[in-house]
C-alpha cells in the first residue's frame, strides 16, 4: 500500500462484504482499507464492523500500522483516534487506541475491537493526530 494518499481505496472502494458466519441473524461484515496521515506519519489499516439487526448489538475492528516517522517530529509520539457514534442512543465517542514514537524505519502495529449488546457504531471515522487530546490532526477518514 503506497504512503501517499490520505486514503487508499481499491476499484471497489476496498468495501466488501462477507458473512460474519453462515446462518446467523448478523448483518455480514463490512470491511474498508484505510490510509489516514498527519504530518508526523500515518495509518495503514482496516475498519471492519457488523450488526445484528434483532438485537441492535455491534462489533468494530481497527487493526494495521501506525507510525511517526518525520525527523521533526522527534520526541513527539503520533496517535491514531476513532470516532464513532452509538445508536441508538447517539452517544458520540472519539478517543486515541495507539501511539507511536517517533522511529526513522519502525512501526507499531494496532488490534483494537469493541462489541455493544444492544448499540451498534454509526459514523465511523479513523484519524492520525500528535497529540493525546486529539491535536495537530490529519483529515479523518470516514467508513
Amino acid at each position: 500500500m503506497a504512503c501517499l494518499g490520505a486514503m487508499s481505496l481499491g476499484p471497489v472502494a476496498a468495501a466488501h462484504a462477507s458473512a460474519v458466519h453462515s446462518g446467523s441473524r448478523v448483518r455480514p461484515l463490512a470491511t474498508v482499507s484505510v490510509a489516514p496521515r498527519n504530518v508526523c506519519g500515518g495509518f495503514n489499516g482496516n475498519v471492519s464492523w457488523s450488526e445484528n439487526p434483532i438485537t441492535k448489538g455491534g462489533q468494530i475492528h481497527i487493526w494495521g500500522e501506525l507510525w511517526n516517522n518525520n525527523p521533526g517530529c522527534r520526541g513527539n509520539d503520533t496517535y491514531l483516534f476513532v470516532g464513532y457514534t452509538l445508536s441508538p442512543s447517539g452517544q458520540p465517542e472519539f478517543f486515541p487506541l495507539q501511539s507511536a514514537g517517533y522511529s526513522p524505519t519502525g512501526n507499531v502495529g494496532v488490534n483494537w475491537y469493541n462489541s455493544k449488546t444492544n448499540q451498534n457504531f454509526t459514523g465511523i471515522e479513523v484519524v492520525v493526530c500528535n497529540s493525546p487530546g486529539g491535536g495537530g490532526c490529519g483529515s479523518p477518514v470516514h467508513v
